[in-house]
């Protein structure tokens, strides 16, 4: 029997896992009514995510004012997390496609840890992940490897042999800097680079390594990996 080329995944969150665009722009939208500014659309709102909700906030009122006013946009996200979250086609069907091929599953997000596990829950996958770096467990965020790099850490696996599923840029050039092979998702938040950033770009670039329709596809992309020759080193 051929043995498998991996033995976890690691997935992020917003625009792969869950759909919470509305969310994070409600939020946004309450923060800027407080500090006086005008609201913005879901499409100005999906191109500032993917570095952490503080590099969010300085996009939308100026670095200057992360530190007084992140805060704010905590208290407001908490009273919409969970509230409008949906998961993507074949979320479910994809973690446990991977979870019976024995494969570890780690949720790696820049979101703010404290605001996952009241989404998981409420979204009701809390119990398929074997561990979560969320925001604030690294000091630098993704793009830089370092919440990848613990994220195999806490699982006890070598980065060479997981996968990062992710749907946008920061995703995969963080699984490339920690030597991770890198699956992006079409769909997702692709960020602020337009065309340039979108899946099928990133492939053409070498970016990333591969795109995955979903979870699911994932899935099988990561099992029939198992049954390819392994590169050579």
């Amino acid at each position: 029997m051929t043995p498998p080329r991996y033995d976890a995944v690691l997935i992020d969150l917003d625009g792969t896992l869950v759909d919470t665009l509305s969310e994070i722009a409600a939020a946004a939208n309450a923060l800027l009514r407080d500090a006086g500014r005008p609201p913005v659309d879901e499409r100005t709102v999906a191109g500032a995510v993917g570095e952490g909700a503080s590099v969010l906030v300085g996009k939308l009122l100026g670095t200057d004012d992360v530190e007084p006013w992140m805060p704010v946009y905590m208290t407001h996200y908490r009273r919409i997390n969970g509230t409008r979250a949906t998961l993507y086609p074949n979320v479910v069907e994809g973690l446990d496609a991977m979870r019976a091929a024995k494969l570890a599953i780690a949720c790696v997000t820049n979101k703010p840890r404290e605001l996952v596990a009241p989404l998981f829950a409420y979204l009701g996958i809390a119990d398929r992940f074997d561990c979560l770096v969320g925001g604030g467990d690294t000091v630098r965020k993704k793009p830089r490897p370092d919440p990848l790099l613990l994220a195999c850490e806490r699982l006890g696996v070598a980065p060479a042999r997981c996968v990062m599923i992710g749907d946008s840029k920061n995703d995969a050039l963080a699984a490339g800097a920690a030597g991770i092979v890198s699956l992006t998702v079409p769909y997702g938040y692709p960020g602020s680079g337009g065309d340039e950033d979108r899946a099928d770009a990133m492939l053409e670039r070498g970016i990333t390594c591969a795109i995955v329709r979903d979870l699911l596809d994932a899935a099988r992309w990561i099992a029939s990996a198992a049954a390819a020759p392994a590169p050579a080193s």
